[in-house]
């Protein structure tokens, strides 16, 4: 069952509605095999500034933490990917959108850009981390 962690933090969000496209240089990353049992999945899109943004600002921070290895950073192209296949509880309305999945079932999701600081304290409540 989804945690609504999202609505919480949705007041502090920028959103940006799903079509707009993910920057150029943006490279969509490809899944290690196999798949870690918890993994956190950023859907995005080509030209869009807050995707972009997300990976300029929140991902190497995140990559950095110990987190990461434990539930790693999957980034999908919305408009490369049917994300029908993903296995989501609702559709995606807003990106970035992180999925937080645990062995191929969604337990929560964050919607739309946060900033890092509230992104790291988002992931570690979704992941059942104490604050």
């Amino acid at each position: 069952m989804i945690r609504p962690l999202a609505s919480l933090l949705l007041s502090a969000a920028i959103l940006v509605p799903v079509g707009a496209p993910r920057p150029a240089g943006a490279a969509t990353e490809v899944t290690p095999d196999p798949a870690p049992a918890v993994e956190l999945i950023v859907l995005e899109a080509r030209g869009c500034p807050m995707c972009q943004l997300f990976r300029d600002e929140i991902a190497p921070l995140y990559r950095a933490s110990a987190r990461a290895r434990q539930a790693p950073l999957r980034f999908v192209d919305i408009a490369h990917t049917d994300i029908d296949t993903l296995g989501l509880a609702a559709p995606v309305e807003i990106i970035p959108t992180v999925i937080v999945m645990r062995d191929g079932v969604e337990i929560d999701r964050l919607v739309g850009y946060t900033g890092p600081e509230i992104f790291m304290r988002a992931v570690r409540l979704m992941l059942g981390e104490s604050p």
